[in-house]
């Protein structure tokens, strides 16, 4: 059973992850390998993929990629390459403001949302109030992430911002923590609440957050059951808010860490290849 795992190199830290997935492959009988996206490129002018400056001449049947739907992951599924997640999957949570527009075609309860355009300080605040968040529409971990509380702060981050941000209203109740919900297929495998210690309104663990496992009533379950189904995600978060104890969507992920997971002995990396294991 012939594998790739493609990551993004700049977020592997050693690359401890990625040779830890490897081993876990083969000793579940895989043949596995660990690409990483930045090293495939096309070729123009022999109109050829090339993987570290090599020729590309052998494909395996599955690829779990680790990115967000890059060219090369589109390729590979035109050669007939079944990818995990899809490429259209991990491109449409990729960006925030698409995935909160397929939502709200569902009536999926999220917090208000704009791009934040021409908008003046004015107009948001009319339209969300104080405080209000601007996001980069493609960014991630809680980087260039901004709450603001006055003109001043929106004045400071128009320099380091542009028209394709986010404006987003601000869950007070949720200030500094969320609700990450991890799945594997159809499967909820996991949950977890990320909490910041350090006053910092952002929940992420790479700004500081801690997480602490979360139990979900019934209908909350379903709720992050459905959204996952809407949006496609064969593995990945979907990511909440918590307002007078309703979930309120945030964003999703398609190649959301699992970390937390595995310290608590949750084995979200035998749940992925499991299930990658149904398509050989």
């Amino acid at each position: 059973m012939e594998l790739w795992i493609i990551y993004q190199e700049k977020y592997e830290k050693n690359n401890a992850i990625p040779e830890f997935m490897r081993k876990v492959a083969i000793k579940k009988g895989f043949d596995c390998q660990i690409k990483f996206i930045n090293k495939f490129t096309y070729n123009a002018e022999k109109g050829k993929w090339l993987y570290d400056s090599k020729e590309i001449t052998r494909l395996p049947p599955v690829v779990l990629d680790r990115t967000d739907g890059k060219d090369a992951s589109q390729w590979l599924e035109k050669q007939g390459v079944r990818v995990i997640n899809r490429s259209n999957v991990s491109r449409l949570v990729r960006d925030k403001f698409a995935t909160h527009q397929k939502l709200a075609s569902f009536d999926i309860v999220q917090p208000k949302y704009f791009q934040l355009g021409k908008n003046t300080f004015e107009e948001i605040q009319d339209k969300l109030g104080l405080p209000f968040v601007v996001k980069d529409n493609y960014g991630q971990n809680g980087n260039k992430v901004f709450l603001i509380k006055n003109e001043n702060d929106f004045l400071n981050i128009k320099k380091v911002v542009d028209e394709s941000f986010l404006c987003q209203e601000f869950i007070n109740q949720s200030y500094g923590f969320d609700i990450r919900c991890y799945f594997v297929g159809k499967k909820l495998c996991g949950v977890m609440k990320r909490v910041n210690k350090h006053g910092d309104f952002r929940s992420n663990l790479a700004q500081g957050g801690v997480g602490e496992l979360f139990n979900l009533s019934y209908r909350q379950r379903l709720l992050a059951k459905r959204i996952r189904k809407i949006l496609g995600l064969e593995f990945g978060s979907v990511d909440f808010l918590l307002k007078d104890n309703k979930l309120i969507f945030c964003e999703a992920n398609s190649h959301a860490a699992f970390d937390f997971f595995l310290e608590k002995e949750i084995r979200i990396d035998d749940e992925i290849l499991s299930y990658i294991k149904k398509f050989f």
